[in-house]
């Protein structure tokens, strides 16, 4: 079996609007196909599912749970402190950069909490990083657990 690439992950959100109005300020993702409760988001060939639950609530010590950790989009080195001074400008709280010593990291979260990581692996650039991370699972900032 061959797979060509990941196609769409999904989410359970509270409101689609909010959710799809966040994703569309923060990264450029724009609306792809309208359900009833669910809106497949798309940015270039990546999509998001965004399910809406209005009484789901978020999954508790995630550490302790099986589930997805994360989600981490690749972007550039220049695209990576694009984004920093973007957050800034956009006011959004972010944790890091981060050397996770194979790349640099910042992480974010979604208005429902889903925890989102930019990442850029070690190239040309050095980026200057806030803390060391052992492993980008699990517990958030050294400092903000």
């Amino acid at each position: 079996m061959t797979l060509d690439y990941i196609d769409h992950f999904a989410i359970s959100v509270k409101n689609l609007q909010t959710s799809f109005d966040w994703y569309k300020r923060v990264f450029g993702f724009e609306m792809f196909h309208q359900w009833k409760t669910t809106w497949l988001i798309q940015l270039g060939d990546m999509k998001i599912g965004l399910f809406e639950r209005p009484q789901a609530a978020q999954v508790d010590d995630l550490d302790n749970k099986i589930a997805f950790q994360h989600l981490a989009f690749h972007v550039s080195a220049d695209g990576f402190i694009e984004a920093l001074i973007e957050l800034g400008n956009l006011k959004i709280e972010f944790d890091g950069p981060e050397d996770t010593g194979v790349a640099y990291s910042l992480f974010v979260s979604d208005p429902d909490g889903h925890l989102l990581e930019l990442t850029t692996y070690y190239g040309e650039k050095r980026i200057p990083t806030a803390a060391t991370r052992e492993s980008c699972a699990g517990s958030r900032a050294p400092g903000k657990e």
